[in-house]
């Protein structure tokens, strides 16, 4: 009725979100419809730099994120701290939102400004799924961000056991360690992830190489954990 009588559907507020926005925040379909064949411009960004399929990513609304797709909307825009739609798939697990974005070749590869990796915001979140995914269609296991991390190191730091399996199968390196000197085992000993550090071990982690501090594993303020998992092999 509004459109009818020349409403403004580009107008934005102060926080520079137009109605498109604010209609695929709330998962509003149809409005999404009729705002896009009256013109509604599908990539204009808010004060945040972020774009009504960012926020259809973010909110998980799979039919209006095809809606986008489907109407050639930029896929690969980015939006605060340089991160992508499908890294915004990625940490928050809408599975078939990533699913559709690498379908139409949706960059996996690119990073933000922390250099981290969509496969590096899956694993740290817990996506098991779409790990899998991304490792599928080649994402590098062994990449680091700004801070010499790696998937395996924020996997084994937030406990998800089954994803760092999935990475070791693909031989990320667990002996590889961050620009403080710590490796995957001292992170997941420090956490006291008993079974990951099990894991490892069983895959040839370092047990004696100490970080900048020159704190070995056994120092870590969970070492018992460490001490069990030696004690099981």
């Amino acid at each position: 009725m509004l459109l009818d009588k020349d409403a403004d559907c580009k107008k934005c507020n102060k926080w520079g979100q137009s109605a498109l926005m604010m209609a695929c925040e709330h998962d509003q379909i149809e409005i999404v419809k009729i705002l896009l064949d009256r013109g509604a411009n599908s990539n204009k960004c808010d004060n945040e730099n972020q774009s009504p399929l960012m926020m259809a990513c973010k909110h998980g609304q799979i039919e209006i994120v095809n809606m986008f797709l489907d109407r050639r909307a930029d896929y690969n825009q980015r939006g605060s701290w340089g991160r992508s739609n499908v890294m915004i798939a990625c940490k928050l697990g809408h599975t078939q939102i990533a699913k559709l974005l690498l379908e139409k070749r949706a960059d996996c590869y690119k990073c933000d400004v922390f250099d981290q990796s969509p496969l590096m915001m899956a694993c740290k979140h817990g996506q098991i799924e779409i790990v899998n995914m991304l490792l599928e269609r080649g994402a590098y296991c062994n990449q680091c961000d700004k801070w010499g991390q790696s998937s395996l190191m924020m996997t084994c730091k937030h406990g998800h056991t089954e994803i760092g399996k999935m990475l070791l199968d693909r031989r990320a390196d667990c002996n590889k360690c961050d620009k403080w000197g710590q490796s995957a085992l001292m992170m997941a000993c420090d956490h006291g992830r008993i079974e990951i550090v099990k894991i490892l071990l069983d895959r040839g982690a370092n047990s004696n190489k100490c970080d900048n501090k020159d704190q070995s594993p056994l120092m870590m303020k969970n070492s018992e954990d460490f001490v069990r998992a030696r004690c099981r092999l």
